[in-house]
């Protein structure tokens, strides 16, 4: 169970859609602050359980949930409800977090989306129910007492971990949420990636991964050409290595060398264009469906039964990526380089996903060769 993927699940498109206007931003916008709000807020019921007295109160909190919110959720946000939603979810991030560490967290999320103070204070109210409710329900469905729901939250650590947008992690770390938390998975990966290339040709992208050697000399040669298929560029699988964490940290290298060698090379990547416009048609909007729309199928794989439901939809994802290369083709420079960056901004948030849903039994072999054409696509266009 991933606490982060089933609350996701109740933030649909339209739900995204309806936050934005009643914020008064850009549905993108709301996107990149509703990736990040989530999994601090559960990073932050998570250390609240941790005490004690801290997992009396959540408990007690978690007993009052309306049940019926999540379904109604749509409905709320811009209707007449919308301020009760906005109190009741600020009131328990206040009871949860304590006003400093909530006042910390609204303005790294302000600070990580480009969304003003007031909208992002709002924006935690009414995400902070889909937390409380999501874990209510888990709570109920699996008849957890105290203990067991402490036991339940503190399994969750690795999830929230890699749920968290990697370019949001350092403005996170002064909130002191993710205090005691793991690593994400694929981030020590990625901070090799980087060191190793940084200490090569400046002109190269060597990247070395601490995952085994035989895949240190796969990954350098990988990461020479972004746009190289990730398919052809598959590390050997060292012995005793699963086959998956091997792909995942060449992946990882990849992403590691956009840090060091992308636009902006040296530096984090910065917020994505709120704009990318070609023939009259803002990008950007498509874009977020295509990510969403990825996302949310991803969010549903259960099993390997699942995997294979959801494989028309992965393969409509791969042929809107390569529409939407082919159309770069066709633009001026300048348009090129802002939809690269837009890009850019996914490809971590992507390979997040694609690395919790192939560690799910019974995925790799139905889902391994659309998620590889997905990523490859991704990066491609990231590249410019």
């Amino acid at each position: 169970m991933n606490l982060v993927s089933l609350a996701m699940n109740f933030i649909t498109p339209t739900i995204v859609s309806r936050i934005a206007s009643a914020l008064g931003v850009d549905s993108k916008i709301a996107q990149m602050a509703i990736s990040a709000a989530l999994p601090s807020i559960l990073a932050g019921i998570v250390g609240k359980a941790s005490k004690p007295e801290g997992l009396g109160q959540l408990s007690s909190m978690l007993g009052q949930q309306d049940p019926g919110l999540l379904s109604n959720l749509a409905g709320m946000i811009g209707g007449s409800d919308q301020s009760k939603l906005v109190g009741a979810g600020s009131g328990m991030l206040g009871s949860l977090l304590g006003n400093s560490a909530l006042g910390g967290l609204a303005g790294a999320i302000g600070k990580f989306s480009g969304m003003g103070e007031s909208p992002t204070k709002s924006l935690l109210g009414m995400i902070a129910p889909v937390a409380m409710g999501t874990l209510a329900q888990q709570q109920k469905s699996n008849g957890l007492d105290a203990a067991g729901l402490a036991r339940m939250l503190m399994g969750q650590k690795q999830h929230i971990a890699d749920a968290v947008p990697p370019a949001f992690s350092d403005l996170l770390k002064s909130t002191g949420l993710m205090e005691g938390f793991p690593k994400p998975s694929v981030s020590n990966v990625v901070a090799d990636a980087a060191r190793s290339a940084q200490d090569t040709a400046r002109g190269y992208a060597g990247a070395a991964t601490s995952a085994a050697s035989s895949a240190t000399g796969a990954a350098r040669a990988a990461t020479q050409d972004f746009g190289a298929s990730v398919k052809h560029a598959t590390a050997p699988t060292a012995s005793g290595l699963p086959g998956w964490l091997t792909w995942g940290a060449l992946l990882a290298a990849l992403l590691g060398a956009f840090y060091m060698f992308g636009p902006g090379s040296g530096k984090r990547i910065a917020a994505p264009p709120t704009r990318v416009v070609h023939n009259n048609v803002d990008l950007v909007p498509q874009v977020g469906n295509i990510y969403n729309g990825m996302r949310d199928t991803l969010g549903g794989i259960r099993d390997q039964a699942t995997a294979q439901a959801a494989l028309p939809r992965l393969q409509d994802t791969a042929r809107q990526l390569d529409g939407l290369n082919t159309l770069a083709g066709s633009m001026q420079p300048a348009v090129r380089a802002d939809l690269a960056k837009l890009m850019q901004s996914y490809a971590g948030p992507t390979q997040g996903l694609i690395d919790t849903a192939m560690k799910t039994a019974g995925v790799p072999g139905v889902l391994r060769p659309v998620l590889e054409q997905i990523l490859n696509r991704i990066l491609a266009l990231a590249k410019g």
